[in-house]
């Protein structure tokens, strides 16, 4: 994703196979990973990633900004994300936890290795509690924590003003902060053993 995004989508209108190629992977990696964050199944936020990348695929060669392609392509994730979240609402979907993801399997930043036992309870919990936010909330969250967007990218990606993103982020932290599940995490030594 280091490759200069007016180069790649100059290269896209000359219909270059290569640039379409390299744009698809680009527009998939993006909205997986907002999706996944979002959805915690595979499956579907699979099927809202397809959905994305070929909306960017349609509609690239309407870009005014190319320096702002990968917020133009987060605010279609965002999109197709929300859309199917508002439709799995009324259905019971299998949720895969975040737990069994090969992401969530990483070292702690200290540099001492989690157990895998660890590792994926801190995951199921923190999926848990992540489900309990409105769907906003979990958005902004997904965006700055798993992107690592800023406020202004977040507000962007959305479709809104940077301090209601600044908000949302803050309350879901807070809620998160005051969840009874998540407490103990907080309060563990990580090098006691259990």
């Amino acid at each position: 994703m280091n490759e200069d995004p007016a180069t790649l989508l100059e290269a896209y209108r000359q219909d270059d196979s290569a640039a379409r190629q390299r744009l698809a992977e680009r527009a998939l990696r993006i909205a997986l990973r907002t999706s996944m964050g979002m959805l915690h199944d595979r499956e579907l936020a699979s099927d809202a990633a397809q959905d994305s990348a070929i909306e960017v695929l349609r509609s690239a060669k309407t870009v005014r900004e190319p320096n702002h392609l990968d917020a133009w392509i987060h605010r279609i994730a965002v999109r197709h994300t929300m859309r199917l979240i508002r439709r799995q609402r009324s259905r019971t979907a299998h949720e895969t936890p975040l737990a069994d993801l090969p992401e969530v399997l990483e070292p702690r930043a200290d540099g001492s290795p989690h157990d895998e036992v660890s590792r994926r309870e801190l995951a199921s919990t923190l999926n848990d509690a992540m489900g309990l936010l409105p769907a906003k909330q979990r958005m902004a969250l997904v965006l700055r924590y798993v992107h690592d967007l800023s406020h202004e990218q977040i507000a962007e990606a959305m479709g809104i003003r940077p301090g209601t993103a600044s908000a949302l982020i803050s309350r879901g932290t807070a809620a998160l902060r005051t969840m009874d599940a998540l407490e103990h995490l907080a309060h563990d030594d990580p090098g006691e053993q259990r």
